[in-house]
This record gives structure tokens, C-alpha cells and sequence, in this order.
């Protein structure tokens, strides 16, 4: 079971069917909370017990998780889905945890077994259980466009896949239709998958024990921040359905009477057939889990593989045979030259058998792609009444119409794609207008103590210079001081030439005692000096640091009306855009 397509997003269809309805995986209280405007999912668990039944899952976890909340956050942004909770009825809002109704807690129905999914040959059975039509406004309409996302999700038009919604009791039995004006329903419907009836969300407890915690889920946020002017949410796409799909809601046309009758026996064969492999397969898989491979060579492989292939043929010759037998009454009625939808109608019931036949192809991990030959007689009558069937002009009308569509859709997702960068663009500019007018706050509670700050700041300044200057001055004094005394000691010693030596010895280490001194100032003078160069620098940047707080918060609001205006161009320019694809949608 590969629940990752081609594209590496996870199927929608097998997510609901296996990981919530096969209850692989769950929230705990508080993991899936509602923040007043969307469902956020801040954590999942894994329910290891229930992986048992999914062989392959649990090594794929790590992945499988975060695709899981990545698809129901892409469900949570349709807002189809949101009820306020005064609108739903009483036995639904447990499930819904008490709380408004979105995308994601109405996609997580599927874990309480009120919805449930059946692929079948037509299409896909979607079963939504009496509580929840009755508990939910436009219940049925809610569905469909639920099970359309899960199909679109992995790349699959949903327009390609027939849709029927039913309704169910507690023990998964159908519910008739009160209203017969709605489309009638397809012979030999299949019936929808089972469904047990669900405890309420309170009494349902999960298993602890098997409770893993899912790692590498990271807090959801799907909420968008408000706009200065927002343009319409999404448009929702409304397209026809294929030529396929539209056969099978038209009114079938009244077959001649005996092929009439060969339809309606070979709708049961074909059934039956399509059941028999379903059933084959899964008995099948379970005998293939309980086989351990010893690697690629293991001749294992080639037995599983030979068995599966038998079988095909089996299936696969039952199947021809009936499209053999409708083969040849096919060209019975063409020889009869039946009308236009009477050929559409069998040629239908071909498709469905020629379907069925290419639905044999089986993948399993270990086993790879096991392939079943159609023979060439079958393959070339298929090509043949597949050419016929596209020249009928119902269908060449219908393909036209589905192109008609499909444009009209991609105009439509140009002014969603429009209307989301506008959005995004609106967000830009509310962010840089807080700014700018923070920044004017800030502004303008400084405005009035800025000068007053500077001064004192000045003044400070120019007193812790003005101390060093006076140190510098009391130094020069006392340089000045002994350079005077040692000028009187020199004339002393010039005139002293009547003194005795040793008077004129006192007198020279006088003159050298104070020169020391003097050579000690001027050193000190010197640091005085760089000391002074350094406390103006100190207050200087003070001031600098001051004023540049300022100029920073001038610059930041600049810089921010610049990238407003060119915001404002941008929206100006897209909203222009958007006129012109509005435009050319109305003429659609």
C-alpha cells in the first residue's frame, strides 16, 4: 500500500480510509485546539496496534505524519466547512469538540467512523452516518466537496471520479433517499463500507499502551494576518464533470428490449467479478505479511509473484469473456443503427468492463508491479468502440465543455494566484506602516528630552575635561615653580665664587634634586595629556551615541515610506491585473 503518490503528497482517499478510519493515527486532548479562527495541530500520536493491519506503515511514520497535517491544513482553509457551534445539532458536537466546526474537525470525522470511503468499479462511496446529515447543515454538499479535495489532493482530477454520497444508520445500513427528485442512483450500487456505530468522543478512549508519539510535527499555522485592504477570499472553482461522469448522471436511455435484458445480467457478472478480486487481494495480502524474504534473489518472490499472476489470469478470463459476449452484441446493435445515447449507454457499460479489466494490474513492496495481459483481440475491440465512443457527438460536446472548464478554471486560479499576492503585499505594507509609525512614537516621546539631554550630556563633557585640564595646570605650575628655583640657584652659583666647595656642591645637587622632579611633571604632564584626549573621546561618543539613536529611527522610517509607496504601485498594478481576469472570466 503506497499511501505517498508521484508526486510526493499523500493520497487523500487512503489517509481518511487508513490513517483516521483504520486509526493509525490520533490526537490527544489539547494536540488539535481551536484558536477562536482555524483548528491548529501542535503534536499527533501513532497508534502502533492498529499499524498491524497496514504492513509497511510503521517504517514510513516519520513521513506519513507531517503529510497528514499538511492535508488537513490544506482542508482547513475551505471555508465550506465552518459552522459556528450554535448551528450544529446536539449529538455532533462532542465529536466536534464543543467548538465551531472547520476543516480539519469535520475531516476528522473519518477517525470517529461517521464518514467513511469505498472505492468501487463506478467511482468512489462516500457513507456519512444519520447524525451527521441531521447534525449539520448541508451535510451531503459538505461531504462531496470534502471527498473532491481528498481526490485532487495527489494530482487527480475529481472531475475524472464519480462521487456518491449515501446515508447510513449506527450499523452502516443504507438509508433511502426521502427526496426522489435527486439523481436517480446507479443500478447494482455498491454498498458503502461498513461502519460500527461510534462511541461518543468522550467514551472513546485511545489505546495508551500502543500510543506513540509522531515525531517531526511541527506546530500548524494556517491563520492569515488582517490587510489594510483585502481583496475577496479564493474564488471556489464550479467546473462540469467529464463526459464520463455526465454519462453516468444523465438518465440512462432505454435499451431494445433484449439487450435491455443482456445488460442487466451482465451488471452483476461484472460485479461480482470486480468483488472477487477485491476479496482475492486482501486475502492475499495477508498471506504475503506473514511471508519473510531473504532478499532480492529470494525465490520466494517469483512463487508470490507466479501465484498472483495465476490468479490474474483467472479473473482476467472471466472478465473477457463477458466483454467477448458484449462485443458481439455491440455489433449487433450497430448493424441496427440504434440512436445516439442508446449506443452511448452500451458503450458505457463497456468503458466499466474495460476498466475492470485494467484494474487487475497488482503493486506490493516486496513483489514489485505484477501486470496482466489483455489479450490483443480485446485490446483492439476496446481501441475500436473507444474511437466510436469519442466521435459521439454527446461526448465531443462534453470534452468541449470540459475544455471550456478547465480554461475557465485556469482564469480562475490566475485571480486566486492575483489575489493572494495582493493579499501578501497588503501584509508588507501594514508591517512597514507599524513600523514607521513606532518609530514616529518613539520619536516623539524622545523629541522634547532630547536637547536637554544633550546639554547635560555637554556639560557633563566638558567638566570631566575641564578636571583633567585643572591637573594639568597644577602640574605646569609646580614645573614652572622649581624651574624658577633652580634659575635662582644658578645666578646663586654664578656669583658664589667666594664660597667654599662645599657650598657650591649643595647648591649643584640642589639644582639636579629639583631637575629630577621637573623631568618627573613633564612624564605626568604627558599622561595628563592622553588622559584628557581620552575623556573627550569618552563624551564625545556619549553625545554621538545620543543623537544617532535618533538618525537610526529617521533612516528606519525612510527607508519604510520608501517600500510603502512601491507597495502601493505593486497593489496598484495586480489590482489592475485582477480587473482584467475578472473581465475575461465574465465572458466565459
Amino acid at each position: 500500500m503506497d499511501l505517498i503518490g508521484k508526486n510526493g503528497k499523500i493520497d487523500g482517499i487512503l489517509a481518511a480510509q487508513v490513517l483516521l478510519d483504520g486509526g493509525v493515527f490520533f490526537f490527544k486532548p489539547g494536540e488539535l485546539y481551536y484558536d477562536g479562527t482555524y483548528h491548529q495541530v501542535k503534536g499527533m500520536q501513532a497508534n502502533t496496534t492498529a499499524m498491524r493491519d497496514f504492513p509497511g506503515i510503521f517504517d514510513k511514520m516519520d513521513t506519513l505524519a507531517p503529510e497528514l497535517v499538511n492535508l488537513m491544513v490544506y482542508i482547513e482553509k475551505n471555508v465550506k466547512f465552518r459552522v459556528k457551534l450554535d448551528d450544529l445539532g446536539e449529538e455532533i458536537r462532542e465529536f466536534l469538540q464543543n467548538e465551531d466546526m472547520t476543516g480539519m474537525t469535520f475531516f476528522y470525522l473519518f477517525k470517529w467512523h461517521l464518514l467513511a470511503l469505498n472505492r468501487t468499479v463506478n467511482g468512489i462511496t462516500a457513507s456519512m452516518e444519520t447524525r451527521v446529515r441531521k447534525c449539520i447543515p448541508e451535510a451531503e454538499e459538505k461531504v462531496r466537496e470534502l471527498v473532491e479535495m481528498l481526490v485532487a489532493y495527489n494530482g487527480t482530477d475529481p472531475k475524472s471520479v464519480e462521487i456518491t454520497v449515501v446515508e447510513v444508520d449506527a450499523n452502516g445500513h443504507e438509508v433511502p433517499k426521502e427526496d426522489t427528485t435527486t439523481a436517480p442512483i446507479p443500478e447494482q450500487a455498491p454498498e458503502p463500507a461498513p461502519m460500527s456505530a461510534p462511541a461518543t468522543a468522550s467514551e472513546q478512549a485511545e489505546p495508551e499502551g500502543d500510543a506513540t508519539q509522531v515525531a517531526s510535527i511541527v506546530e500548524t499555522a494556517v491563520s492569515d494576518s488582517g490587510a489594510m485592504d483585502p481583496v475577496a477570499a479564493p474564488m471556489e472553482t464550479t467546473t462540469a464533470a467529464s463526459p464520463a461522469a455526465m454519462a453516468a448522471a444523465a438518465p440512462a436511455a432505454e435499451l431494445p428490449a433484449e439487450f435491455g435484458s443482456y445488460a442487466d445480467e451482465v451488471k452483476p457478472k461484472l460485479q461480482k467479478v470486480a468483488d472477487g478480486w477485491t476479496k482475492y487481494l486482501e486475502d492475499f495480502k495477508k498471506e504475503l505479511s506473514e511471508v519473510r524474504f531473504t532478499g532480492f534473489s529470494d525465490p520466494k518472490i517469483k512463487e508470490m509473484r507466479d501465484k498472483l499472476a495465476d490468479a490474474q489470469e483467472d479473473f482476467g478470463a472471466d472478465l473477457e469473456e463477458i466483454l467477448e459476449d458484449l462485443y458481439d452484441h455491440i455489433d449487433d446493435l450497430e448493424k441496427q443503427g440504434v440512436p445516439e445515447d442508446v449506443m452511448k449507454t452500451v458503450l458505457d457499460l463497456e468503458r466499466d468492463c474495460y476498466a475492470e479489466l485494467t484494474n487487475l494490474r497488482a503493486e506490493f513492496d516486496n513483489l514489485g508491479t505484477v501486470e496482466y495481459r489483455i489479450s490483443r483481440r480485446v485490446s483492439r475491440n476496446h481501441e475500436h468502440w473507444e474511437e466510436v465512443y469519442k466521435g459521439l457527438p454527446s461526448v465531443i460536446r462534453a470534452l468541449e465543455e470540459e475544455k471550456k472548464n478547465q480554461v475557465r478554471k485556469q482564469v480562475e486560479d490566475a485571480i486566486n494566484e492575483i489575489r493572494q499576492k495582493i493579499n501578501l503585499m497588503i501584509k508588507d505594507y501594514n508591517d512597514a506602516k507599524a513600523v514607521v509609525e513606532y518609530a514616529n512614537k518613539q520619536l516623539e516621546s524622545s523629541k522634547g528630552n532630547l536637547e536637554e539631554d544633550r546639554k547635560k550630556l555637554v556639560s557633563r563633557g566638558e567638566a570631566a575635561v575641564g578636571a583633567v585640564d585643572e591637573r594639568i595646570r597644577e602640574n605646569n605650575m609646580r614645573i614652572e615653580e622649581m624651574e624658577v628655583e633652580n634659575k635662582k640657584l644658578e645666578d646663586e652659583l654664578k656669583d658664589a665664587s667666594g664660597f667654599a666647595l662645599g657650598r657650591k656642591k649643595t647648591i649643584r645637587d640642589t639644582i639636579e634634586y629639583n631637575m629630577t622632579f621637573i623631568n618627573k611633571y613633564r612624564d605626568v604632564g604627558k599622561n595628563l595629556e592622553a588622559e584628557r584626549q581620552q575623556v573627550a573621546d569618552e563624551w564625545n561618543r556619549k553625545l554621538k551615541d545620543l543623537v544617532g539613536d535618533t538618525d537610526k529611527l529617521q533612516e528606519e522610517i525612510k527607508q519604510n515610506l520608501e517600500k510603502m509607496k512601491q507597495l502601493e504601485q505593486s497593489v496598484a498594478a495586480e489590482k489592475q491585473s485582477l480587473l482584467q481576469k475578472e473581465a475575461e472570466l465574465a465572458k466565459m
